[in-house]
């Protein structure tokens, strides 16, 4: 119709004005022709506005019905089949057909409400697949202790966490089964390997109780082995007892009878070692005290003066001693040639001299504080001393934090050893004392200090 008034325009124009009439009839038998067609573009008009309006409710039925599903505690199976149903009827059900551009808007519209729905039930899925699979490592780490007596109850209860996982929501047909064949493939691993399992623990559990015996039987001839060099034999009990705790880790029960041989060997030879390391102490405090009495020897002979000693039988006499931890023989050495160089030499005897004699009361100081630190008794004549040391010691306490190395009582005694002096016979009976204390200190500090010099300096008594 619109082409023909078309061409009824553009011949009017091209002969001039068209006698009324004529246009009247012509726009009346268009208007006839057109009538059909305006009431069926009418009725569709009406149609599609009535499937548009029904859409529209639907959107908003579903816009009002999916929040409700979001109540806690949220039904899983339902609302996956709501959602399933709902795009069925939007779209093969009997809501109708709409133009294509107003299709887009709707779907968007619906697309928008069930968003949140989608978005939870895809969150859901995706930790109920994270689940899923931490079951399929559960039960595939199982199979490691598969001799384990509660394994098969384990991979029982696994199979009813899954079964369980799987009924509040099922995931889509091409993923729940593919996990679901993974998971079965890692519970029969379990049970498969049981008996391999079991029969390999067995010939692990009797290589490893005749390795330990080995180690039992090495460790017994170590302790007999008492002419080897202490170093030795530490690092033989060392690497021993390294092997062991690499090899007890078992949990065979025939190992308790090896575990008592173990340590009873163990004993053995720490006893050995405990009673080398005892000698060893004793024998440096003696040697220390007769060095001492060497040098005061020669220190006794200056103040008397009873003229030069010989120098050659001095060091024969110490040469036949065992030699100090360095830092000790180098003090007590210099302590030593001091005196020599005195007898040998008046001018430097008398400086020798008086060195002694200024050094009086600082030994006498250092042996006082052994005493206390000792806790030996000291001279009746000495309590005043005593107890003016001790408030003084206490001050200092409190003034600020203790201090330690050249405090301890070890090296004041090498610091009153190394000083040069004579001590009378009162004096010579305290020093005595205070060794014979150093030799049964072994567990106080300064014996502690002791053992990291000798092991440092790798110190060893003459046999």
């Amino acid at each position: 119709m619109q082409k023909l008034r078309h061409e009824w325009s553009a011949l009017d124009q091209q002969r001039g004005g068209v006698p009324k009439p004529l246009w009247v009839r012509f726009d009346r038998a268009c208007e006839k022709a057109y009538a059909p067609a305006a009431r069926y573009f009418a009725e569709q008009a009406a149609l599609q506005k009535q499937v548009r309006k029904q859409r529209e409710e639907f959107i908003a039925a579903a816009a009002a019905q999916a929040p409700m599903l979001l109540v806690e505690p949220r039904d899983w199976r339902a609302i996956e089949r709501w959602l399933r149903e709902t795009d069925r009827r939007w779209r093969n059900g009997d809501l109708g057909s709409v133009d294509p551009q107003a299709w887009r808007s709707l779907d968007a519209r619906l697309k928008a409400v069930l968003a949140p729905l989608r978005d939870a039930l895809s969150a859901t899925r995706d930790q109920a697949r994270a689940r899923r699979l931490a079951l399929i490592e559960e039960a595939t780490a199982l199979a490691a202790k598969a001799l384990e007596r509660d394994a098969p109850a384990q991979v029982k209860v696994i199979q009813a966490q899954w079964q369980a996982q799987a009924k509040g929501l099922l995931l889509p047909q091409r993923d729940e089964r593919a996990l679901w064949e993974q998971f079965r493939a890692a519970c029969d691993a379990v049970f498969q390997a049981r008996e391999a399992k079991r029969q390999q623990e067995d010939v692990l559990k009797h290589e490893a109780r005749s390795a330990l015996e080995n180690i039992c039987v090495q460790l017994e001839q170590l302790a007999l082995a008492t002419d080897n060099n202490e170093q030795d034999l530490r690092r033989g009990l060392r690497d021993l007892q390294e092997q062991w705790t690499r090899g007890a880790r078992t949990s065979d029960s025939a190992l308790r009878r090896l575990e008592s041989r173990f340590k009873n060997a163990k004993m053995a030879m720490e006893a050995a070692l405990s009673a080398r390391a005892r000698a060893r102490e004793t024998e440096v405090w003696r040697t220390l005290a007769a060095k001492e009495r060497l040098c005061e020897e020669l220190d006794r002979r200056l103040c008397s003066g009873e003229g030069t000693a010989d120098a050659a039988a001095a060091h024969a006499q110490w040469a036949a001693l065992t030699a100090l931890p360095a830092a000790w023989e180098k003090a007590m050495v210099g302590r030593r040639d001091a005196a020599l160089r005195a007898l040998a030499d008046e001018a430097v005897a008398a400086a020798h001299v008086m060195r002694i004699e200024r050094g009086v009361e600082s030994r006498g100081e250092i042996l006082l504080e052994l005493e206390l630190r000792l806790g030996l008794e000291c001279p009746l004549e000495l309590q005043a001393q005593r107890r003016a040391l001790q408030l003084k010691q206490l001050r200092e306490r409190f003034q600020g934090p203790a201090t330690s190395g050249a405090n301890s009582a070890g090296e004041q005694l090498l610091a009153w050893c190394a000083q040069p002096g004579v001590a009378d016979a009162r004096d010579r009976q305290r020093c005595e004392r205070v060794f014979l204390a150093m030799e049964q200190v072994g567990a106080t500090e300064a014996t502690r200090r002791f053992k990291s010099t000798v092991s440092h300096v790798g110190w060893h008594p003459r046999q």
